[in-house]
């Protein structure tokens, strides 16, 4: 039976979810994070919620391990906000609300907007 619509499957959604959690070690073994790396992480996550749009009805192991790497995501966006032309980046990508969304902490940091 297939859970997935017929642009993602099983596989693919599990090598997203690995992507981004490759992504997100970045966050712990960098002093500062270059643009680069918070532009593979929100592109992972990215990818992942196309996905999710694309496959309603998913695994509730895929579920619980995608609000484990976003509880991660949010705990360290003061992190993200710090990192090399993150202002650049915003200007550059103008992310849509659900994005902020999931990472509210990225709306202002020492007075600075990070995302808005």
């Amino acid at each position: 039976m297939d859970k997935f619509s017929s642009q993602y499957n099983e596989l693919d959604l599990e090598q997203l979810m690995i992507d981004y959690a490759e992504a997100l070690k970045s966050l712990h073994s960098e002093s500062k994070l270059s643009s680069r790396q918070v532009l593979k992480i929100l592109r992972s996550r990215d990818r992942i919620q196309t996905a999710l749009a694309n496959s309603p009805q998913l695994e509730d192991d895929y579920l619980a391990k995608l609000v484990d790497l976003d509880l991660e995501l949010k705990q360290n966006s003061n992190f993200i906000c710090e990192a090399d032309h993150i202002e650049q980046l915003r200007q550059s990508l103008k992310p849509a609300k659900s994005a902020i969304d999931i990472l509210p902490g990225l709306g202002k940091n020492n007075g600075v907007v990070c995302i808005s």
